[in-house]
């Protein structure tokens, strides 16, 4: 890189999985947008910084560090750091990598999520623009943009100068500023792309009559991790089956860097520049609904691995998906609830923040009503993501004594709520969704978890639903050396499912291709038995998974009657 790194902004309160609201991100920024933006600069708590920095400089000021992972292979490193109830990420200049201009350890980039900085006037931006402005009193400080983006919630305004680009992102429903994201130099935009732009799998690329399959997934950022995972699960898949029709495939692979308007770009790419005949991925539902209208507009059909929120595939007949929806999730837990764990009651915790939790109390809410009547929830509480004392809530639940708590949300926090309501005493079961199933949960909850804590999960390799699930299960120990997650296993799903309807379509015509997948029946894969609803959702068996001495263990298969 030259001057600067691509300020990589990265959503810090999202699930892996769900659909959330307008999220409200706070980055750093110049000193006058309209004029220059060599000067990147924000101020913290009454602390001014200017990128690039001194690492030191920010932590000397009492912030203490968290996750530590690599954003660009070689080029950045991002730390999580915390202080007190607030969170940022922070991105590092790595010795070694394109740009000369930086020192190893200085900051070249900077992300704050306001869902846990709890006080917004800390952070101050230019022209006293700050989250929760107007988009006119933006449009009004910054004159005219060059370009505009439309989401499903959201409108981008895009800023272009000759020393870099901001993006603003204004809330359609609220009117307001909810994002702002300063992206370095235009040089270090350029070697940036070039460093993470679409690439393809060396296997039979060369090939002019293969069958080019694409790969949306999030390879860099927030969700980097969940999306390899996934991406072993395809790889793994294309070894077994490396052949359709009597022609090679090729896996065209597309990074979307955990970000929704790259993933609508990187969508377009593939499907009209790279020639594929559908897509696989992307992982998450925010990321799926940011590439779900190209898939519509250019009728080439996808199929998304994690993506849960039930909006994601609704009036959208070329897009589908191999996990079950947060509507189906909610039921089956439910349904386990009262016939596996005989719970008469039940108290709620719910994620405000976040639409995958308060989407998955919702419908266990419904289903346990509709079977034991409205008095059967005898406690209804709630948090905010990053929230760190759940006393008060615990407290008050007690006093309703159920004989289950449903908490769904995301692992971390919901493995500290965990923690301290056994810390209070309680010993009713504990319940919750797909996002349990990391490692980092058995991590952070310690032998709290051993005490009747389930979640459900789209796989676990102790419970074969179905003979495909032992072939992948045993294929994947020997290329890999480690058991399978239930990601892989979705990724695994996606390839072998589509491969299945290219087969059955005797055609790579992608509306072909769409209506065989539409007329699925019975596929077995790794994580079960599956057919297609007609808004393209799988109905299909979820395992039951309990935490027993630190080990996710499966317990069940339930499907929703």
């Amino acid at each position: 890189m030259k001057k600067s790194l691509l300020i990589a902004l990265i959503l810090l309160s999202f699930a892996l999985t769900g659909l959330a609201a307008p999220v409200i991100w706070a980055e750093e920024s110049s000193t006058s947008l309209a004029a220059d933006l060599s000067d990147f600069s924000f101020t913290l708590e009454g602390t001014h910084y200017s990128l690039p920095f001194a690492f030191a400089d920010l932590a000397a000021q009492g912030w203490e560090l968290g996750e530590e992972g690599e954003l660009t292979p070689g080029q950045t490193t991002y730390l999580t750091m915390a202080k007190g109830e607030q969170k940022a990420r922070v991105y590092l200049a790595n010795v070694g990598s394109a740009s000369q201009s930086f020192s190893e350890g200085q900051v070249v980039g900077a992300s704050f999520d306001q869902t846990s900085i709890h006080h917004a006037n800390k952070l101050v931006f230019p022209d006293n623009i700050q989250l929760g402005s107007l988009a006119k009193d933006m449009l009004a400080a910054y004159g005219e943009t060059a370009e505009t983006f439309e989401l499903k919630d959201q409108t981008i305004y895009t800023y272009s100068f000759l020393t870099g680009q901001a993006r603003i992102s204004v809330g359609k429903k609220s009117g307001q500023v909810e994002r702002v994201s300063l992206f370095a130099p235009s040089a270090a935009l350029a070697l940036y792309k070039e460093a993470t732009s679409t690439e393809s799998l060396k296997q039979n690329l060369n090939d002019p009559d293969a069958v080019r399959i694409g790969v949306l997934e999030p390879f860099s950022g927030l969700y980097a991790a969940a999306a390899q995972m996934d991406f072993q699960g395809m790889e793994l898949a294309q070894t077994m089956v490396p052949e359709v029709l009597g022609r090679k495939i090729a896996l065209v692979k597309a990074d979307n860097k955990s970000d929704q308007l790259e993933a609508y770009n990187v969508a377009q790419r593939l499907v009209t520049q790279d020639k594929v005949v559908a897509v696989l991925g992307p992982h998450t539902s925010m990321l799926s609904q940011a590439a779900a209208p190209v898939f519509l507009e250019e009728k080439v059909p996808g199929i998304a691995t994690a993506a849960t929120s039930p909006s994601v595939t609704v009036d959208n007949p070329y897009f589908f998906r191999v996990c079950v929806t947060d509507t189906y999730q909610g039921m089956a837990l439910a349904q386990f609830a009262m016939e596996s764990l005989g719970a008469k009651t039940a108290a709620i915790l719910q994620d405000l923040s976040s639409d995958y939790s308060v989407g998955l109390c919702k419908q266990f809410a419904n289903t346990f009503k509709d079977q034991l009547g409205d008095e059967a929830i005898v406690f209804e509480g709630s948090y905010k993501a990053g929230d760190q004392d759940f006393g008060p809530q615990l407290n008050n639940l007690m006093q309703a004594n159920p004989d289950i708590i449903f908490c769904p949300g995301n692992y971390g926090d919901c493995a500290l709520l965990i923690k301290q309501a056994r810390d209070l005493g309680i010993t009713a079961p504990i319940l919750g969704g797909d996002t349990w199933d990391n490692p980092d949960f058995l991590k952070i909850g310690g032998d709290a978890l051993d005490q009747d804590v389930y979640f459900a999960s789209h796989y676990n390799a102790s419970l074969a639903l179905t003979e495909e699930a032992d072939r992948f299960a045993k294929a994947y120990t020997e290329k890999y050396g480690e058991e399978p997650t239930a990601y892989a296993a979705l990724g695994y799903d996606a390839y072998m499912l589509l491969i299945d309807a290219i087969e059955r379509a005797g055609s790579t015509d992608p509306e072909a291709i769409r209506v065989a997948l539409l007329e699925t029946g019975a596929f077995e894969g790794a994580t079960g038995t599956l057919t297609f609803d007609q808004e393209g959702s799988p109905v299909k068996s979820m395992v039951i998974t309990k935490v027993v001495d630190g080990a996710f263990v499966a317990q069940e298969a339930t499907a929703v009657k």
